[in-house]
């Protein structure tokens, strides 16, 4: 999986979690003005804060595994490239020591 994607991933994951967010405590402030007052049906804001709350779990857990994910690439890229450059910088030693050798 690319970068691009996890990071794509991870903002969603992110707006996910902060509009469920909103709406648990949204919910939970209705139900708790729905206990106050005799009318009204109770089980639907219960109903809709408890879905919220297990939205913002499981996209909280999405969001921190693709941030861990998209770290993990990251170093991996780094290190791999790090290794490109030294091996290049290797092989361009080389060839000046056999342009060197040539030239002798």
């Amino acid at each position: 999986m690319e970068i691009h994607t996890l990071k794509k991933h991870r903002k969603r994951y992110g707006w996910v979690f902060l509009t469920s967010s909103i709406i648990y405590v949204i919910s939970i402030m209705s139900l708790t003005i729905a206990n106050t007052t005799i009318q009204g049906p109770k089980e639907l804001p219960l109903l809709i804060s408890l879905l919220s709350l297990l939205t913002s779990l499981a996209t909280l857990i999405g969001f921190i595994s693709t941030t861990i994910l998209a770290w993990r690439k990251e170093n991996r890229e780094k290190l791999h490239s790090d290794l490109d450059i030294k091996k290049k910088e290797l092989e361009i030693e080389k060839l000046r020591q056999e342009i060197k050798k040539k030239d002798a």
